[in-house]
């Protein structure tokens, strides 16, 4: 039977079940003669037919009846036989499945006439490549092949190979591959195979997955230890602890995984590292890397890389350039956005992954770390009602939610507080808040030009990056606006000469600036198993009369010594006499020894007095600051 001839069985089946008319069964057959086309798809292209009304019907169309009249009209099974099959089975795979029982065909004899009735070709043999099908299955659910008995192979360019075994499976991954919008090269294979195939596959997914598990478990010892019998999760929907054990694409269970326990465990940010062909992962929590995961297989790191770049929206073909992007997910009912950055290295690709959770409790500037007279010159300097606040420090040292800190202290709804960020970190309510996005021209200088034509009280600019951001950010500050930025520098002074190189000229530095703060994070020393140092260092002068605490290490903290983090800060308060040096040209050292004598805190002494309150310890302080 003639591929064609078949289709146009199962068109007459369609004409005779109501899914279509007759003018467009006529119309079909005639398309089918006129331009050579599949019956089948002349219906669909074009008939006006419905096309759900079709694939609905094709589901629950018993093809394996057709394949027995196409074995018994070419004298390969005896009618006899063919009539008893037809009287007492019903499901096709039962069909064909008792041809094999009652002898009537060899396993490879069924999948020869298989591939004959559906015009594909017969394989003896078949080599599936891991990688390929993991980054397969990393996109699409895997239960529609478990179900029909399916073998997927060969991946790329959104063409699969399949390899089946009876006609249920054609169907099912057809109409799979149609609602899908991949092409699908078909191919017959005895049942033999097919189990070996799966067997093999699913091993070696069950063993790369488990023990990757196994190592997520036992490698971060008490931190991440749960049960993940009930954890279910999935892309872009509420990541919720329950059932993953359940989710059969096992990439997906894996990265999963690791993004609900990263964000559970508060870690700012995922490290998915490759190493001679092998896997890691790594959190950063509280600041320090930790690892997670190791001899993660290739096919799985490379699998995990793919689904990454899938949920982040990047090209999922290119791994010669480095690619950023985003996602934003939901966990356990918290929304939260996630920064991808994929690069290329010598040993495959790598990917940090940065955790923003947009619902961060704690935004109280004293439960941030500031107290005492630096917080009361904090306070003061951001309730005037214009001048420039700046915050300074690396990436990563709590700078955008010290500002948020700031502006929740002091918002009314009298005022219009706009903020422009790359990204949106927090969100608040009766805040303007608008993202960066290079891509289509909104960057941080042009956002800003046109907040101030906003009518705003209150500005935030995310960070200042360039010299026309920062000259529009200081003459908002001069035309009766609050505005708060940060920047990257190492400590106060550093800022005054980075915002000099950019181009503000002293005398506007010194009209325009309230405050400059310098912050660092540090550790806070685990209460339940901190020890009294007795180190050489905790004995010095600078720690007299003072309990010193190292860190030790508990179930409560997971053995780190630490939980959570405290800012430390550095305050330079523009006074008269701050600014008349800036105007004049002071050096920057100079200006330093000048504020220190004004009773500006450094970072240093803000960290020792951190370890004077027992809150962290010298080891930390040493990590994070120096004289």
């Amino acid at each position: 039977m003639q591929i064609k001839e078949r289709r146009k069985n199962i068109i007459e089946i369609l004409l005779e079940s109501g899914v279509i008319s007759e003018v467009q069964y006529i119309k079909a057959l005639d398309c089918s003669r006129a331009e050579t086309i599949d019956p089948l798809d002349a219906l669909i292209t074009r008939c006006g037919a419905d096309r759900e009304k079709i694939m609905l019907a094709l589901t629950s169309l018993d093809d394996g009846m057709l394949f027995l009249n196409y074995l018994q009209s070419a004298n390969i099974v005896a009618e006899s036989v063919v009539k008893s099959i037809q009287k007492n089975f019903s499901s096709c795979d039962a069909i064909e499945r008792e041809l094999i029982l009652r002898g009537a065909l060899s396993e490879e004899e069924l999948a020869q006439n298989l591939a004959g009735y559906y015009e594909i070709e017969f394989l003896r043999a078949v080599n599936v490549n891991p990688a390929s099908c993991a980054e397969f299955f990393a996109r699409y659910d895997r239960k529609v092949f478990d179900a029909c008995g399916a073998v997927a192979g060969e991946y790329s360019a959104g063409a699969v190979s399949v390899y089946i075994t009876d006609t249920a499976a054609y169907n099912k991954i057809r109409i799979f591959a149609e609602n899908a919008g991949i092409k699908v090269k078909f191919a017959a294979i005895t049942y033999s195979l097919a189990a070996g195939l799966r067997e093999k596959s699913r091993s070696a997914s069950d063993d790369g997955i488990d023990t990757a598990i196994k190592m997520f478990n036992s490698g971060g010892a008490q931190l991440f230890a749960h049960d993940h019998k009930n954890d279910k999760t999935d892309m872009l929907a509420d990541l919720r602890l329950s059932d993953l054990a359940g989710e059969s694409r096992p990439v997906v269970k894996l990265l999963n995984t690791i993004i609900y326990n990263a964000v559970e465990k508060a870690a700012s940010d995922i490290h998915l590292e490759i190493y001679g062909g092998r896997g890691k992962v790594k959190f950063r929590i509280d600041g320090v890397l930790i690892e997670i995961m190791n001899d993660i297989s290739f096919d799985y790191f490379f699998a995990m890389i793919s689904r990454l770049k899938i949920m982040a929206g990047l090209d999922i073909a290119e791994h010669r350039v480095a690619q950023d992007g985003r996602f934003e997910q939901k966990i356990e009912s918290r929304p939260v956005d996630f920064r991808v950055s994929v690069l290329p290295s010598i040993h495959g690709e790598t990917a940090v992954v940065r955790i923003l959770n947009q619902q961060a409790a704690g935004l109280d500037l004293a439960e941030l770390g500031l107290f005492g007279e630096g917080l009361k010159k904090f306070s003061t300097a951001i309730s005037r009602p214009y001048g420039m606040i700046l915050v300074a420090g690396p990436t990563g040292s709590g700078k955008t939610t010290t500002l948020y800190g700031a502006i929740k202290s002091i918002a009314k709804i009298s005022d219009k507080i706009i903020t422009i960020e790359d990204p949106v970190e927090y969100q608040m309510d009766d805040i303007v808040q608008i993202p960066v996005n290079e891509k289509k021209g909104l960057t941080f200088s042009k956002g800003l030009r046109s907040i101030v034509r906003q009518d705003p009280d209150k500005i935030m600019v995310g960070e200042i990056r360039d010299a026309e951001t920062a000259q529009i950010a200081v003459n908002a500050a001069l035309t009766g606006h609050t505005v708060f930025s940060t920047i990257h520098a190492n400590n106060v002074i550093d800022s005054l000469s980075r915002l000099m190189n950019l181009g503000i000229e002293p005398y506007q530095f010194a009209a325009s600036f309230n405050l400059i703060v310098a912050q660092r994070l540090v550790r806070k020393l685990c209460p339940a198993c901190r020890l009294i140092d007795e180190s050489e260092a905790a004995a010095g002068e600078e720690y007299k009369g003072a309990a010193v605490y190292s860190a030790s290490g508990c179930a409560q903290c997971g053995g780190i010594g630490y939980r959570g983090r405290t800012a430390i800060f550095e305050i330079l308060e523009m006074n008269d006499q701050i600014r008349e040096m800036i105007i004049e040209g002071c050096s920057p050292l100079l200006i330093r020894r000048k504020a220190v004598e004004s009773g500006m805190k450094t970072l240093r002494r803000a960290a020792v007095e951190k370890v004077r309150a027992a809150i962290t310890s010298i080891e930390e302080i040493d990590r994070v600051t120096f004289e």
